[in-house]
């Protein structure tokens, strides 16, 4: 079993605990717990001076999902914590480590991350030997904790234990300068190196959707200038906002305010995917996977919600007849998103737009001339209109 040892102890320039300067709305060492969990870790240890509010918030947040999470004040506690055929996997105070990068290093072996010298030091970190310093990262065997018994008992835990992985001899894994320079690794020093690191993940994190498909678009763009306010909180509010709008939409849509019902379910469509990119940015900065299954399941409602707004209102004997023309139109946007070239398919997965385009048709009542046309549009997008792979058969 691997542990991680984590530290919530030194200062930055300005006097507070590196441990907890954000990025993304989130604490450094709740990004090195996700650090540790990718790198397989089930039980967390935190060096701390004491608990505090921040650290049982942490430690809610670990043990909520399924892992162990003990807090400890020197290294004579760490030895009862430890055992010879554990693992043990050392995060800096204050690293901040891409998760692939930490793969690399130790994803399936031991290991110890090190900088040329020079840069290392000059970026904070503890030098190794005249030619290296250590990146702020270990895998090593267990039992080098138990030497640790031997050792005074106000002694920095983390520096006794990076010697004693040196001394057994743990491989140094040499990383390139380049590694740095964009912003794999830093060591959160002020707020000044926190920031470009919080800029390089979100970056990164965000989804860059064409203009051929503008709702997504727009959406991603505005998921971006509202991170890393709006990551913890954003996705909860917009997607509320959009359950809540949708609603109005279906209301209005009973009562035969179509149109109005249309512009409604556009906002609250935008809303979603607003809330969704904010989602998907906080998954991917944290290393997670993207769920095909929720965004298949997402496409199915709001495509069930728009048909139920263009059908509503109809009475039981009327249904059959009003469902066809939103049925077709919705089914055929879907076969042009899969067989159209790619901007036509971009513009056919577009329910924000879609939704627009029926708006001002549906207020002058002329809602079946307009689906007819976008149907008979999507069915010529998917028939003439086919993508590369599909002409030349890949």
């Amino acid at each position: 079993m691997r542990v991680a040892l984590l530290s919530a102890v030194e200062l930055t320039d300005q006097g507070t605990l590196r441990a907890f300067l954000t990025i993304g709305s989130r604490s450094v060492i709740a990004w090195q717990v996700d650090l540790a969990v990718s790198l397989g870790c089930e039980r967390i240890i935190c060096l701390a001076t004491g608990p505090r509010p921040e650290l049982i918030e942490l430690q809610k947040e670990v043990e909520g999902r399924g892992l162990q999470f003990r807090m400890v004040r020197g290294p004579l506690q760490l030895v009862g914590l430890m055992s010879a055929d554990n693992e043990i996997v050392v995060i800096e105070d204050g690293l901040v480590m891409d998760v692939a990068l930490a793969g690399e290093i130790a994803g399936n072996c031991r290991g110890i991350a090190a900088l040329p010298g020079d840069e290392g030091v000059s970026a904070g970190f503890e030098r190794i030997d005249a030619d290296r310093a250590w990146a702020g990262l270990i895998v090593a065997r267990g039992n080098i904790v138990e030497r640790l018994a031997d050792m005074p008992a106000d002694a920095d835990a983390v520096s006794l234990l990076l010697r004693l992985a040196l001394q057994s001899g743990t491989q140094v894994v040499l990383l390139d300068r380049q590694r740095m320079a964009s912003g794999e690794l830093i060591l959160a020093s002020d707020e000044t190196s926190i920031a470009k690191r919080e800029v390089a993940l979100l970056d990164q994190a965000v989804t860059r959707s064409s203009w051929t498909a503008p709702a997504s678009a727009i959406s991603s763009r505005f998921a971006r200038w509202l991170a890393p306010r709006a990551l913890k909180k954003g996705p909860i509010i917009a997607k509320a906002l959009a359950v809540v709008t949708v609603g109005a939409g279906i209301a209005c849509s009973v009562v035969d305010y179509t149109w109005v019902g249309l512009i409604l379910a556009a906002i609250a469509f935008l809303a979603w995917q607003v809330g969704s990119a904010l989602s998907d940015m906080d998954s991917r900065m944290r290393g997670a996977a993207k769920s095909v299954k929720k965004n298949i399941i997402t496409k199915s409602l709001v495509d069930i919600v728009l048909i139920a707004i263009l059908v509503l209102p109809a009475s039981l004997p009327m249904l059959a007849s009003q469902i066809f023309l939103p049925l077709i139109t919705i089914g055929l946007a879907r076969l042009a998103q899969r067989d159209a070239g790619k901007m036509l398919s971009g513009l056919a997965s577009d329910r924000v737009l879609l939704a627009l385009m029926l708006a001002p048709a549906a207020s002058i009542g002329r809602l079946d001339e307009m689906l007819a046309l976008v149907a008979l549009l999507f069915l010529s997008a998917a028939l003439f209109v086919l993508r590369p792979s599909r002409i030349t058969g890949d």
